[in-house]
């Protein structure tokens, strides 16, 4: 999990005064990926998170569909988010979990 949460931006990304965890995985809706994100959310609203899960599914090999996939990684606005976990096992789109490190290490440098 990262942590990059050092502002007082970031408690705000669902309108509520809740840091928000971003979950990111490939096929949040098979069973390891669903069990696992259960997990997380039932945990951190014990906790008083949020938890953003941002999802794709497979390129299904044509290259096309795998550059829209790996675009998730940047939907989110990865200033507003406290912390990330990252299932990368789950992560097959060529390129997906390099954009996610990337967007992190943006975040991070900027608030140097």
């Amino acid at each position: 999990m990262y942590n990059i949460s050092a502002s007082e931006s970031g408690d705000k990304m669902l309108g509520n005064e809740r840091k928000t965890i971003g979950v990111f995985a490939t096929q949040a809706h098979q069973e390891y990926q669903d069990l696992l994100c259960r997990g997380i959310c039932s945990r951190a609203y014990d906790l008083g998170y949020n938890v953003a899960i941002f999802s794709n599914f497979l390129g299904y090999g044509e290259l096309r569909y795998e550059i829209g996939e790996s675009n998730v990684a940047n939907l989110p606005s990865y200033k507003d988010l406290s912390g990330i976990i990252m299932l990368p096992d789950t992560m097959l789109i060529k390129g997906y979990k390099s954009k996610i490190e990337e967007n992190i290490k943006i975040i991070l440098l900027v608030r140097l």
